[in-house]
């Protein structure tokens, strides 16, 4: 019996260049020197960490570029290295306020300036993207933004979590982003991280090199193992959500099952982003009997 391992997680990144009132972005300092610090401390095994492009500060003015950078992640048609479902985009922004990190669990279809961006516009209550209805829509990340959370705050990092990204660029990037995700298959997180006179450059180099870790952790991990017998037709899928439960299922029967602290919630969303078509209710019914 063969055994294939699960996919790495691609991890690619994006900050901001400057804008009003910040000459120095903190982002383009972190997104600039990523690779080499990575490099130089080290991944967790299965983790990449792929482009990391430092964006324009603006909105409508800079679609064509951000949206060329999204779609460069995306596997091609043939290839088999690569999994969208495994990508993550991660994207850090500044918040000059503040003095610590904010993991931002949605982004809201309302572009409101309180300055122009680095192209001049200017917008006051106009809907990101119109087809989406108006300027209430919210759209949401899909990844655990409170386990990543308290994930990061263990390992001794001011992080909170945070419903509101703003109005501003950061905001309009993470709502593209959320709704490319979705439609492509892939994930997206946004981090609004401080200036580094409240922060230091290396704590914050520390935390982002954390978060690769713990965003990538987030994706559930799926290992398929083929039985010869049966022409290597796929038998079973071995999924493991945050680090904290592995379920071993074959045609939606539990065969084996190690429980720990993962509420059903996660469960079920996290089953059936990694399964199409997983009966999730079935499994958690046979893990109650067990457990």
């Amino acid at each position: 019996m063969g055994s294939e391992g699960p996919t790495a997680v691609t991890i690619h990144v994006t900050g901001f260049k400057k804008f009003h009132g910040v000459s120095e972005n903190p982002t383009e300092t972190i997104v600039s020197n990523l690779k080499g610090y990575t490099e130089k401390k080290g991944l967790p095994k299965g983790v990449i960490l792929g482009s990391c492009s430092v964006l324009e500060t603006a909105g409508q003015g800079a679609l064509t570029q951000l949206y060329q950078t999204l779609r460069s992640a995306l596997p091609g048609k043939d290839s088999e290295s690569s999994c969208s479902g495994r990508i993550i985009w991660l994207h850090f922004g500044v918040n000059s306020g503040a003095s610590r990190f904010a993991i931002e669990r949605q982004a809201a279809n309302e572009a409101t300036f309180r300055c122009p961006d680095e192209m001049g516009w200017k917008p006051q209550k106009v809907p990101i993207i119109p087809a989406d209805g108006g300027i209430s829509r919210v759209r949401e990340a899909s990844l655990p933004v409170e386990e990543i959370t308290k994930a990061l705050t263990k390992k001794g990092f001011e992080v909170m979590t945070s419903d509101d990204a703003g109005r501003f660029v950061c905001n309009y990037v993470y709502y593209h982003s959320l709704r490319f995700a979705e439609q492509s298959g892939v994930k997206s997180l946004f981090v609004h991280v401080p200036l580094f006179l409240n922060i230091d450059e290396e704590t914050q180099m520390k935390f982002a090199a954390s978060l690769l870790e713990d965003s990538s952790m987030s994706i559930p991990a799926i290992g398929i193992r083929h039985d010869a017998s049966t022409g290597g037709g796929l038998q079973f899928y071995l999924c493991q959500f945050f680090g904290e439960a592995i379920v071993l299922v074959y045609d939606n029967r539990v065969t084996d099952s190690f429980h720990a602290d993962v509420t059903e919630f996660d469960f079920r969303h996290t089953a059936r982003a990694a399964l199409p078509g997983f009966n999730a209710d079935a499994v958690i019914g046979m893990l109650y009997d067990r457990i």
